[in-house]
């Protein structure tokens, strides 16, 4: 009887040891990542034209009641044959916060941008948008 008692604690302690050295993350549904050696990075293209709740990812939020954007740190660079990196609905305000970095790497579609505010769900950059914020936003077409 001891010896199944020594053997079970053991078992228990090996597992949570184990567990422990596992690093685990957790992301928005829907959002790819990878990390980079200093941020986590957003490997997917992330779209509010049809968010209907507030929302929130890894160095981004969304307000979907005032339409607002907030980028705080954010990290993202996709490859994507979609209208753009990110996509947001007209009269969408930006706030930035932090270092933010949004990169496109080509893909031979000269349509696909880096963000884009969409009032027609068929044309790309019809509508508008307002940055602000005392962030940076380092955008770029690859």
């Amino acid at each position: 009887m001891k010896k199944k008692f020594v053997r079970l604690i053991s078992a228990v302690l090996s597992a949570a040891m184990t567990l422990t050295a596992v690093p685990l993350s957790a992301f928005a549904e829907g959002e790819g990542h990878t990390h980079d050696g200093e941020s986590n990075v957003i490997t997917t293209p992330l779209d509010f034209r049809e968010k209907t709740a507030d929302e929130s990812g890894d160095g981004w939020s969304w307000d979907y009641d005032t339409k607002t954007l907030t980028l705080d740190g954010v990290n993202i660079q996709a490859t994507t044959d979609s209208m753009s990196v990110v996509t947001v609905p007209d009269g969408t305000e930006i706030v930035l916060n932090g270092n933010n970095t949004i990169v496109q790497t080509d893909t031979l579609e000269s349509d696909t941008y880096v963000l884009s505010a969409v009032n027609n769900k068929e044309v790309n950059c019809d509508g508008t948008m307002t940055i602000s914020g005392d962030g940076v936003l380092n955008a770029e077409n690859r």
